[in-house]
């Protein structure tokens, strides 16, 4: 009698109960996919196509488990990718990017259970590094962003490790927001200005706290505020 045949058929039959297992669990697990396209405006809301600035496709993945792994992907009307956002059960979950028109990336961070974590990253639209803020959640659940290091177009580094002077400007190369961070929070004098060169706003700040406030709207009326009634008039 031959023992080896009998040894062996034992552990085939085990090896193809693991393989039919497997196929029968990763079947379970198939997801059923779906897709929907809407048209958006400049301002990303929901418009005719002959109006439409971008083009919005939802892909909605559902696995037999009701697990959903969604993806949001907005395009120019050329083609090229505007952001893309991934969705876990209906919760932003997983890495978010955003382009210009040109292609370079604009924004780059991550979600988790719809909350933003970790470091996120900004560029200009030439391509240059322009920020790097740590997003943190505090006790109450509320997601506040610490700025780590700061760019100016050409690439000279104003803040590093959260300590320096923000500088950001218009288009036309108007100075648009001037002030200064300690230890990624506020502090000093911040100053802002509209397009056309007139004051938008002035500020004291000490540790991240505002102190007083003075801005002005475009007819040049002035309104005084401080942390108690926070509100910047245009």
């Amino acid at each position: 009698v031959d023992y080896q045949c009998y040894t062996i058929l034992p552990l085939m039959s085990k090896s193809f109960l693991i393989f039919l297992f497997i196929n029968l669990f990763l079947s379970q697990m198939a997801f059923s996919q779906k897709t929907s396209k809407v048209f958006l405006d400049e301002n990303l809301q929901e418009v005719r196509e002959e109006k439409a600035r971008f083009i919005k496709i939802t892909y909605k993945d559902t696995s037999r488990y009701q697990i959903t792994m969604d993806s949001v992907k907005v395009f120019y009307k050329n083609g090229k990718t505007k952001s893309i956002l991934y969705y876990k059960n209906e919760k932003a979950h997983g890495e978010y990017k955003t382009y210009f028109a040109n292609g370079h990336l604009e924004i780059k961070g991550y979600y988790q259970n719809h909350y933003p974590v970790g470091t996120w990253q900004y560029w200009y639209q030439n391509g240059q590094l322009k920020e790097e803020n740590l997003m943190e959640k505090d006790a109450n659940n509320q997601v506040n962003s610490k700025i780590l290091n700061f760019w100016d177009s050409t690439g000279v580094q104003h803040i590093k490790q959260g300590t320096g002077e923000y500088l950001e400007w218009f288009d036309n190369s108007q100075l648009k927001v001037k002030g200064f961070f300690q230890n990624s929070m506020k502090e000093r004098k911040w100053q802002s200005w509209f397009k056309d060169g007139k004051p938008y706003y002035e500020e004291i700040w000490e540790k991240g706290y505002l102190k007083i406030g003075t801005s002005y709207n475009q007819e040049g009326q002035k309104f005084e505020y401080d942390s108690t009634n926070y509100e910047i008039q245009a």
